[in-house]
């Protein structure tokens, strides 16, 4: 479920409902506000048990659903500098019969791992090759094949000059997601061939999973759970999307306590929280521990 960018997912409910999908589209907007989530449900539209071609529809539920957030369907392939589809082919039983390399996190045997992840810092040529061969298959039925490239901007250039291929020559049934926070690090040429739809940050994009985040956060807050919040801090190091959300709702947590009881010591805190996000974000500081003394700031 998605919260938020009304504008956005009514028009491509629209489209979606008509059946006048574009073969590609690029998101583009700031980092974490929800268009990883929007362009998840759009291929959850597709394949959802219950959904009848809205986002709005989409359960997040069912074995389907579950497939497309785990980067494991059949015919949807996300990917991204830290998912490949290349360096470590799925065995047959894996593919069945679409003939699809399902994208995972980079590492040995296919399992991810932190140092392995950050050693990748693009998205070469070799994925959007195996995406090409993927989408040169013809599907079965009525299943679409969709692709979601998360971080766009971090195609080599080689990659991005095949990638133009793919987007000059769509086939059927196929539908390609763009998302980027910096657009403008993309060729224009693979830009010219997109549809683009533009998500502004504030208020609107907080994801369900964003909402839950935040309650489960003011909650450890509110009880000072300090096992409890040490043990999440813990899962948030090894994931880099979660552990800036959670940076940035601490910040926000500590902003409105400020709001509502404006003391001296709480600005003092609020600016040595700031100092220690920066140093998280432009250091090799260990993320645990900063985590921890950002919490234990608030308590």
């Amino acid at each position: 479920m998605v919260l938020g960018h009304e504008r956005q997912i009514d028009y491509l409910n629209k489209v979606l409902k008509r059946g006048r999908m574009a073969h590609a589209y690029l998101f583009s907007g700031p980092e974490g506000i929800g268009k990883f989530e929007v362009a998840k449900a759009i291929a959850k539209s597709f394949y959802c048990e219950g959904a009848k071609k809205s986002l709005h529809d989409v359960c997040g539920e069912c074995v389907q659903c579950r497939l497309i957030d785990s980067a494991a369907h059949p015919h949807v392939v996300i990917l991204d500098p830290k998912h490949t589809l290349v360096s470590k082919k799925v065995p047959r039983s894996d593919h069945g019969r679409t003939g699809m390399a399902v994208s995972r996190p980079e590492g040995r045997d296919g399992l991810a791992t932190e140092s392995l992840a950050k050693k990748r810092k693009e998205i070469p040529i070799q994925d959007v090759r195996e995406l090409k061969r993927v989408f040169s298959l013809a599907p079965q039925g009525n299943n679409w094949r969709i692709a979601i490239i998360n971080n766009a901007d971090k195609m080599s250039q080689e990659a991005a000059n095949s990638f133009l291929k793919l987007l000059e020559e769509p086939g059927q049934q196929t539908l390609i997601i763009l998302l980027s926070a910096y657009p403008e690090m993309l060729p224009q040429t693979v830009v010219s061939r997109t549809q683009v739809i533009k998500f502004f940050g504030g208020r609107a994009g907080f994801s369900q999973e964003d909402k839950e985040l935040r309650q489960e956060l003011a909650l450890l807050v509110r009880q000072r759970d300090l096992p409890r919040a040490f043990k999440f801090f813990e899962k948030a190091v090894d994931n880099d999307e979660l552990r800036k959300k959670t940076i940035f709702l601490l910040l926000a947590t500590a902003r409105n306590k400020l709001l509502a009881t404006p003391q001296r010591e709480s600005v003092m805190t609020i600016k040595e929280m700031l100092r220690i996000a920066e140093i998280m974000e432009t250091t090799n500081v260990n993320s645990r521990l900063a985590l921890d003394v950002l919490f234990l700031k608030l308590v």
